[in-house]
Order: C-alpha cells, then structure tokens, then sequence
C-alpha cells in the first residue's frame, strides 16, 4: 500500500525529485501553476498526451486565465490522468534531473539545482489549472467535494483548512487503504474538479 498521501496521491521516485518538484508539485493540494494552454475547456476530452510531450488541453472546468503564468514547457498533467502515467513523467522527469546533476538525497548548490531545472524544463510535469485555488474560482468547494467523494467510497479522507500562505487540502488519516485507492482517487478527482461548471 501507499504511504499516506493527499490530494491525487501522486508518489515520487526518489527524494531528489521530491524536494525539486516541492514548488511545482503538491504534497497536500496544489503547487504553482506552469500551463502551457491559456485556454479553459468545459469538458475532459480524450488525453492525447504522452510521457514525453505536453497533452492538448488541460481538461475540466473552466479556470481563469492567468497571463502572468509560466508558459515554459513541460509535461501537462491532466485530471484524469492515471497514477502509473503521472508517476511515469514523474520518473522521467526525476531521471533527467538526476543525469543533469541533482544526486539522490537533493543537497546541491542553488547553481546546480537551476542548471538541472533548466536542462529538464521540457520534462517537467505541470499541474492541473483546475487544482490551482488562484484560477479555479470553485477550489475550496471542490476540494470539499472531493473529500466527500473519497469518503463515500471509503478512503480515510479529512479536510485540512487553509492557513497563511497554504490552500484549502485533504490528507489521509490512515495509510490503511483499499487496494483500489488510486482509481477511486482519480475517480473522485475528475468528478469533483473536472465536471462542467
């Protein structure tokens, strides 16, 4: 079973990638966003994407357009994407990172650490607009209804409220969970995030 984990329940490769991705990925909610597309959708459509390139839209609900966001390039991540391919760019990612510098345990120079990013940029894997509390003006409530979600199907979820600085989140009581989790996980995250609004 996984550890205890929050939000989608995306588990990283290796410790050099978890304090890398620290300011792009989340750990409880949702990290800053780096969408290529500025464009909202109002439906998930077929994820086109692969490992190795952006997908063609963001998917779920509509979200304001940030024009201040970063459009860097990188692997955009979708609601529906499935744990084994979120995991999958993020091993890719963590990989490049690695072969670019970073060592296993994450403790190098501020220098080397941008050098890697910056050789990596391409792999990089960009969160959801919809997970965004900045540009998704139904966050909070989707956050709640995603927890009611998750505990309907019998996953340990609660809410942790917000604080200066942090968005509304959930995390797991208990590791203890049932073998199903990831696709209830994803399930109750495009239910919850990506309906139409």
């Amino acid at each position: 079973m996984p550890v205890h984990q929050s939000r989608s329940g995306l588990a990283l490769p290796s410790l050099a990638a978890a304090v890398l991705l620290g300011g792009l990925l989340v750990g409880g909610c949702s990290g800053p966003d780096r969408q290529t597309a500025k464009t909202a959708v109002a439906s998930l459509p077929p994820a086109t994407g692969t490992p190795d390139s952006p997908s063609s839209s963001s998917g779920g609900k509509s979200v304001s357009s940030d024009d201040s966001a970063d459009t860097s390039p990188g692997v955009q991540l979708r609601l529906d994407d499935t744990t084994e391919k979120r995991q999958q760019i993020r091993k890719i990612y963590a990989s490049c990172l690695t072969e670019n510098g970073m060592g296993s345990n994450g403790q190098v120079s501020d220098t080397v650490r941008t050098k890697a990013e910056a050789a990596c940029k391409d792999k990089a894997p960009i969160q959801p607009p919809e997970l965004d509390p900045a540009r998704n003006p139904h966050y909070n409530q989707d956050v709640v209804a995603e927890v009611k979600c998750l505990s309907g199907h019998g996953i340990p979820a609660v809410i942790v409220p917000a604080t200066a600085g942090t968005p509304m989140s959930w995390t797991l009581t208990t590791a203890d969970v049932p073998d199903d989790y990831p696709q209830i996980n994803t399930a109750c995250l495009v239910a919850s995030f990506g309906s139409a609004s």
